[in-house]
């Protein structure tokens, strides 16, 4: 469902909860209209609820959460340039000093900067002259 269409059943929820229609019937109009896969009994009465209690917003709030992932090009370099400093540092090492899990200095080493562990050290892959 497109946002657009999320605001527009939402201000339909405001609209009609404010005339204080029950949220059973709204949703039995908005079955009509969207048809049933559009939005569900539960979230009709959540809403309702929502707009019952004062809030105005039809919108979605922000939620800060983490990122979707760490591997940056700035954890890139930062993981390059430790690497360059040292070869001998350890995933947990590596991922303590930079910030990041260990998984993903794993990945940043063998995916992004092409190297592999040898006798302790990080090393390229492909060992040309």
């Amino acid at each position: 469902m497109r946002s657009s269409e999320k605001l527009e059943i939402r201000a339909y929820i405001k609209t009609r909860g404010s005339l204080n229609v029950p949220a059973t019937k709204i949703f039995s109009e908005m079955c009509e209209v969207y048809g049933r896969s559009a939005v569900s009994l539960s979230t009709v009465c959540r809403w309702s609820k929502t707009f019952n209690n004062g809030s105005t917003a039809s919108e979605d709030y922000y939620i800060s959460g983490r990122p979707k992932t760490a591997t940056t090009k700035g954890t890139i370099a930062a993981v390059k340039n430790l690497v360059a400093e040292d070869g001998r540092y350890t995933l947990q090492y590596l991922a303590k000093t930079v910030g990041i899990s260990s998984v993903t200095v794993n990945e940043i080493l063998t995916k992004h900067l092409k190297l592999r562990k040898v006798c302790a050290r990080w090393v390229p892959h492909l060992l040309t002259q």
